[in-house]
């Protein structure tokens, strides 16, 4: 943005929120879940009330492609997301219901984040780059957690479930 300013380079800045999909890193939440869901006859994660907004993989990529092709942008800062958040417990419970299975979602006290670095909610606001670009998020979070348990399903070793990744 410095840049921009001082100079007119042609910058824009794109906030995508909590970007998930296939390939992610086995420490995030969405892997370890689904890895846990797959494997286990429980889930154990840290807390189940922080509140995040999902964007899927692709439209993510959409976003950073609307973002870097339109003239509008330049000098803004944009985020992508879709504007409603669910906690971790409740995306917990989407899995499970995805999947077809029941079985009890359990906060252990070692996952729990200290309260110093814990954000309890996190909703994007994506009017502008909607209002800008014309970009919205095209894939549920159904949907996309549907795309990451095929993925989970055809790669078993993705996550080790029974080992707390840091």
């Amino acid at each position: 943005e410095s840049f921009h300013r001082a100079f007119g380079v042609r910058v824009a800045t794109l906030r995508p929120f909590n970007t998930y999909g296939p390939r992610q890193s086995g420490r995030a939440v969405i892997p370890t879940m689904i890895g846990q869901a797959l494997q286990r006859d429980r889930i154990e994660l840290g807390s189940l009330t922080p509140t995040r907004d999902l964007t899927y993989v692709g439209d993510t990529a959409r976003a950073f492609l609307a973002v870097g092709s339109h003239p509008d942008a330049i000098g803004k800062v944009l985020n992508a997301g879709h504007g409603k958040d669910i906690s971790i417990g409740g995306l917990a419970e989407m899995v499970l219901k995805i999947l077809g299975k029941d079985m009890p979602i359990l906060s252990k006290s070692e996952r729990v984040r200290p309260t110093q670095s814990e954000v309890l909610q996190l909703v994007c606001d994506a009017s502008e780059i909607t209002r800008l670009c014309g970009w919205t998020p095209q894939v549920t979070l159904e949907q996309g957690l549907s795309h990451v348990i095929d993925f989970m399903r055809e790669h078993p070793d993705w996550t080790q479930v029974d080992k707390y990744e840091t």
